[in-house]
């Protein structure tokens, strides 16, 4: 490929570590990022600099170099390599949406097919991957043979938000919209704000970690925060390197509502981490959040649009008013490595396409295959016959709710919390319960729906756990309380839970008393209503306690799977 060479070196540990304390060579560095146009924030120095420091433990910097004739640098191609698997990664690793080579344009082909060609001989058994080459990123050089036996190219959409100030005006006017901001105001004024003093963004990165964390459970299982220790530093020592990042929060009076950490390109910001508080879900916070900052870059200036991001979501989609492309870029070690491949992510395509066509989130699947692959022969056949279980017979009771409530006494007096996802997070799954991404998934979507949860965790561990409906629709309605009516006016004990050994501990009674006392101070209720099996006699006895009367009984259909 191509008729000459160019003059290439690699450093790495402690050369690379001596280049990446070198002031004049990052200046070089910067220098070149500017003269290559499709470089991104994620091949700056400064992000470099960031993620090597603090990733020192996991990866060893490699960097591969070229230079003129004159020594000036006219190609980087910035990686590490990992302390336990010995595999190349791109700096950032999977916190990194883009991943390529920095090269003068006329350079830039011959430049990483000779990198590729140097790293195959440094490490063999290596491959590479480029997780999104960012558009514009030159492509062509995968058109010599040579390069195709092993180099394989996807193709994916990126979606962009065109900064239009009177079409996020009009969004914002929709009716669904100010019917959001209305609720939201509720708990205060609503303010949009930069954080750019660091010290500021360190004190409530915890919270935004919080929130981040609950999402990515329920989505697929990950907890990005809590199973690696230095992503909070690494953001931390981002939000120091001047032009590198653009941290937002919206907040309701004191109340965190969203937060924003993205990253600032060329006249650009990309989106890179962000989540909104689960209890406010049904409020959009996020979607509001993404329309205030959109306003705040038209009215700071020098930015024309938001990177949206590679990735499908459906959300994106909605705010893109533009499209262009990205790629993914994976060079395998064989031919044959190539092909299986090949085969294998065609068959995932496949399986996305159909898991979209039954409208199933991804993760859903995730989930029960995990429940299921850990459950024994005897706990499947349970779960099985489970799904087929016969309706059994449940006592509806009810109450006044302005009646008062009894205090209740527990081992930790007042430790019953409404809408604590930190309490939600702690839950832990035992053999036959949903897995921890299929819990928080339906808590949150209950959350949405209006329901409130009132948990007890003791020990880093969810113990007990109550919902509640103020006036349900009446499909929950009806599926609680199957051939009932609920009155007007009425809530609606939906749930009552304590996980096997916090039991005999006042815990229900206690959350029963929280419930009722909560919905006391709410003029439309008159009359909370729950219904218990049959069967449980400590279920009956709880509820006759605080006060409910059997009103009458009704067949339930409890599912075991």
């Amino acid at each position: 490929m191509g008729e000459y060479l160019l003059k290439l070196e690699i450093a790495r540990d402690a050369a690379a570590d001596a280049l990446l304390a070198d002031a004049g060579f990052c200046a070089a560095w910067d220098a070149l990022a500017e003269q290559c146009p499709w470089a991104t924030p994620l091949q700056s120095p400064g992000f470099a600099r960031c993620w090597y420091s603090v990733y020192r433990g996991r990866f060893a910097p490699l960097l591969v170099i070229s230079r003129d004739s004159t020594g000036a640098l006219q190609g980087l191609l910035p990686l590490a390599v990992s302390v336990d698997t010995r595999q190349f990664v791109h700096v950032g690793a999977h916190q990194a949406e883009y991943q390529c080579w920095l090269a003068l344009p006329a350079a830039s082909g011959q430049f990483i097919w000779q990198a590729i060609q140097l790293l195959r001989r440094e490490a063999p058994r290596s491959s590479l991957c480029f997780r999104y080459l960012p558009p514009g990123t030159p492509v062509d050089w995968l058109d010599d043979p040579t390069a195709q036996r092993t180099c394989l190219l996807r193709t994916y959409p990126r979606p962009r938000m065109l900064l239009d100030g009177k079409e996020i005006d009009e969004s914002l006017k929709k009716r669904g919209n100010k019917c959001r901001l209305r609720k939201l105001r509720r708990l205060g004024e609503i303010a949009f704000s930069r954080v750019e003093d660091p010290a500021k963004f360190e004190s409530k990165l915890d919270q935004f970690a919080l929130f981040y964390d609950a999402r990515r459970l329920a989505m697929n299982g990950l907890s990005p925060f809590a199973s690696d220790p230095l992503k909070r530093p690494f953001h931390v020592e981002m939000m120091k390197v001047p032009g590198l990042a653009h941290a937002s929060v919206l907040t309701c009076g004191d109340r965190v509502t969203s937060f924003h950490f993205n990253l600032c390109g060329r006249r650009h910001l990309q989106l890179n981490l962000f989540a909104h508080d689960p209890i406010l879900g049904a409020c959009s916070p996020g979607k509001l959040h993404i329309l205030y900052l959109a306003q705040a870059l038209i009215a700071q200036g020098g930015f024309d649009w938001i990177d949206l991001t590679p990735g499908g979501e459906a959300y994106k989609e909605r705010f893109a008013n533009a499209w262009d492309e990205a790629h993914t870029l994976t060079v395998f070690r064989s031919p044959l490595e190539k092909r299986a491949a090949a085969v294998r992510e065609s068959m995932q395509d496949r399986a996305k396409t159909a898991i979209v066509r039954w409208n199933v989130q991804p993760s859903q699947v995730k989930a029960k295959l995990l429940k299921y692959t850990r459950m024994g022969p005897v706990a499947l056949v349970k779960s099985a016959l489970g799904l087929l279980s016969p309706a059994r017979e449940a006592y509806i009771y009810w109450r006044n709710i302005a009646e008062g409530t009894a205090a209740a006494t527990l081992a930790a007096p007042n430790q019953i919390r409404r809408d604590a996802i930190d309490d939600l997070m702690k839950y832990v799954p035992d053999d036959d319960g949903p897995t921890r991404p299929e819990f928080l998934s339906e808590a949150f979507r209950r959350i949405e729906d209006g329901q409130r949860v009132y948990t007890y965790a003791e020990d880093g561990r969810l113990l007990h756990c109550a919902w509640f409906a103020p006036e349900p629709e009446k499909e929950l309605a009806g599926e609680t309380l199957p051939g009932f009516e609920l009155p007007p006016h009425s809530g609606l004990i939906v749930d009552c839970y304590t996980f096997p050994g916090a039991r005999r501990r006042g815990l229900g009674a206690a959350s029963l008393a929280a419930i009722l006392s909560d919905a006391s101070r709410e003029k439309d209720l008159n009359r909370a209503y729950i219904a218990v099996p049959s069967e449980s006699t400590c279920a009956r006895r709880l509820v006759e306690r605080a006060g409910f009367t059997y009103e009458r009984s009704c067949l339930r259909r409890f599912l075991t799977a």
